[in-house]
């Protein structure tokens, strides 16, 4: 609020503003600048003090940054949609979002993945899609990808598949292990994972031949508690 005293006393401010909207779309606001100006009557000594003078309110979700960033809106419809390809990329827009990819331009999907000195100090060296990659060393097949490094805090849910014949996939029974990190194309901290291919299925039994992912939010639950009568 700003308020007008009297100099040299201090009673009851005679002007009080209200609060003032701020109706920008900013995802975070880093600085914030308060002008002001007035003037006081001839012969009247007086001036302008600031009290209690705050900023306040909700930064976008990452989500709604990340469609006014590439769509120039925040809404969920039209070609800034979640199931929306806008680039034709064979990706939806949320897949995009997930995997760190550009929903609009040339999209790094259609790359290979790679990433020098896997493991904890790796570093992604080009951005690229779902990758089989094969151990020079063992012989072993790993399946990566990559994917926001905050999907857990968003709510995202990866799932991991395998199959013997494309016919039918089981969940893998084990969690990748990140090897590395990196940029994605919207400026996103992003990781690398991997997860070896089973040499055999959980349920089946068979080899795994193929691998997929997908990506969901994680199912929101409401607990209501029962009411004592």
């Amino acid at each position: 609020q700003i308020e007008k005293y009297p100099l040299g006393a201090s009673p009851a401010p005679d002007t009080t503003t209200s609060e003032l909207p701020y109706a920008g779309s900013a995802a975070s606001i880093t600085q914030v600048i308060f002008r002001v100006s007035g003037s006081t009557n001839i012969g009247v000594n007086g001036g302008i003090y600031l009290d209690d003078l705050r900023a306040t309110g909700n930064a976008l979700s990452p989500q709604a940054a990340w469609r006014l960033a590439f769509f120039g809106s925040t809404d969920n419809s039209g070609n800034a949609a979640e199931d929306n390809d806008a680039n034709g990329n064979g990706l939806s827009n949320f897949l995009d979002f997930a995997y760190g990819f550009d929903p609009v331009g040339v999209s790094s999907a259609a790359n290979t993945l790679e990433v020098a000195n896997p493991g904890a100090n790796g570093t992604i060296t080009q951005l690229g899609g779902l990758t089989f990659w094969p151990d020079p060393a063992t012989g072993d097949v790993y399946m990566r990808y990559t994917r926001r490094t905050d999907y857990s805090a968003l709510g995202l849910v990866f799932t991991d598949q395998f199959s013997r014949d494309l016919g039918t996939f089981e969940d893998a029974n084990q969690a990748p292990t990140v090897i590395a990190t990196g940029i994605g194309d919207g400026g996103a901290a992003i990781e690398a994972v991997q997860l070896k291919m089973p040499l055999v299925l959980p349920d089946s039994g068979g080899k795994a031949r193929f691998g997929r992912n997908s990506v969901q939010f994680a199912p929101q639950i409401e607990i209501i508690l029962p009411v004592k009568k």
